[in-house]
């Protein structure tokens, strides 16, 4: 069923409060009867508490998840995302130089080398410190929107930023939570220690 656009919509209003019924008003406008029905205030109010049953929402979460399990479908999620990454927009995006990602990939080399870090007063900003520093409280991981809002970093902005620490072994992703990984937590373990004698000594 197509998406009804605002013109549409504002018509069946309008030939609905001037009382014609739902039959003639679907003939007249060539729209599937039910599209038309679901227009009445009254009828989306019933919609609207019918899916707000907690066995209701269950039910259709299930079906959700059953659905997005079906090969096809993978399968079709696959090639939808092997399209969009070869996408001009999309490489170009991915080439753009990310200062931060630089500074924080030379501050993880420095804690394997040496073992510790000086001087951190540079890295305070910076977001993906602030991600590791979200995750590090939490034995169970956490959703991608309890991390931007706990970063105040945009959810969009957020996607790839966790790509990038997933790639370089920092962090887990399972279960739809994001957790530290064991590389990441000895960079923690380093790093927060650092920055807290940092905050104490300003």
């Amino acid at each position: 069923m197509r998406r009804l656009t605002t013109e549409e919509r504002e018509k069946i209003r309008e030939l609905q409060e001037k009382g014609i019924s739902d039959v003639e008003i679907s003939k007249m406008l060539d729209l599937p009867y039910y599209t038309v029905y679901y227009q009445r205030p009254e009828v989306k109010e019933r919609k609207r508490e019918y899916y707000q049953r907690p066995e209701v929402r269950e039910r259709v979460k299930k079906r959700i998840r059953e659905y997005y399990q079906r090969p096809e479908v993978r399968e079709r999620i696959r090639e939808y995302r092997r399209e969009y990454y070869q996408r001009p927009e999309v490489k170009e995006r991915k080439k753009r130089r990310d200062i931060q990602f630089e500074e924080f990939m030379n501050l993880v080399r420095r804690v394997e080398e040496r073992g510790c870090i000086e001087g951190l007063s540079m890295y305070n900003d910076n977001l993906y410190v602030s991600i590791l520093q979200s995750l590090k409280d939490t034995n169970y991981g956490k959703k991608h929107k309890q991390i931007a809002n706990k970063t105040n970093i945009k959810v969009r902005e957020l996607t790839w930023k966790l790509r990038r620490l997933k790639e370089e072994g920092l962090i887990n992703y399972e279960n739809k939570r994001y957790s530290l990984s064991d590389k990441g937590k000895r960079l923690c373990k380093y790093l927060f220690s650092e920055l807290l004698l940092l905050e104490t000594k300003q």
